[in-house]
């Protein structure tokens, strides 16, 4: 564990915890000793696809959706893609507040064959090379995504390419706490239980990844997922990292 992790971990032990079962909800689970097998995403969903729901279906989501749309700027008439969309989970809010057009990305064909495809198009790419124009796009839309990354830089600077100068990216990721504290993103497949490999970033990380692709981080939510009660569910741990950044206009001189 780096030095910035150890830290971190320190940081966690000021928060007040409660004690909660393996597991958390469904699509989250505590490390504990089933040891499920870890997949890299493209194999994860793949068997996920099949049973993956097309809305935020556990409080962790809910949280990190709640904040997304309070930072998503108006999309009206813009440009707009969702990326890594899954099941297109923020497509359908993309086209829901009146974007002109309106693009579905992802890795997973599984996936994709969930995502709606009446008023938007879909094609399969990976984050570190998007089928688009330098310079195209209005708005990148990406939900827990970049945490099967284990390098943001290549992903953002991919997304600063496509970005129109003044353009914005708005994406979300597994609060690094979370994974410090045992999280796994868990599900049930064919009877049996897997996880998804995730790759931890702290928020030093998404700042220079941000800058080196040249977007200026603007706003930044880290929300607390609610339990069914309405109470916090970890305390004040939060359970999601959202940014967005704006990719700089060139100057009028």
């Amino acid at each position: 564990m780096s030095k910035s992790h150890r830290e971190d971990a320190k940081i966690l032990n000021l928060f007040p915890w409660r004690s909660p079962a393996p597991l958390l909800f469904a699509g989250w689970r505590l490390r504990d000793s089933s040891s499920a097998p870890e997949l890299e995403s493209a194999k994860a969903y793949a068997l996920w696809a099949a049973t993956y729901p097309a809305e935020a279906h556990n409080p962790l989501m809910r949280a990190e959706e709640e904040a997304m749309l309070d930072l998503l700027p108006d999309t009206r008439g813009l440009r707009a893609i969702d990326l890594a969309c899954g099941s297109g989970r923020y497509l359908r809010h993309l086209q829901n507040r009146g974007a002109a057009c309106c693009v579905g990305l992802d890795l997973s064909a599984e996936m994709l064959a969930r995502a709606p495809a009446v008023h938007s198009q879909l094609a399969r790419a990976t984050m570190l090379s998007l089928p688009l124009l330098d310079g195209s796009i209005d708005l990148v839309v990406c939900g827990l995504a970049v945490g099967h990354l284990p390098d943001l830089n290549p992903a953002l600077r991919e997304v600063a390419r496509v970005l129109k100068p003044g353009g914005t990216v708005l994406y979300s990721d597994f609060h690094p706490f979370g994974h410090l504290a045992g999280w796994k993103r868990g599900f049930r497949a064919n009877g049996s239980e897997y996880s998804v490999r995730h790759y931890p970033h702290l928020y030093a990380e998404h700042h220079a990844a941000c800058a080196g692709a040249g977007l200026t981080i603007d706003a930044v939510r880290e929300p607390c997922a609610v339990d069914e009660s309405g109470r916090r569910a970890w305390g004040d741990i939060p359970a999601a990292l959202i940014v967005r950044a704006v990719k700089a206009k060139p100057n009028a001189d």
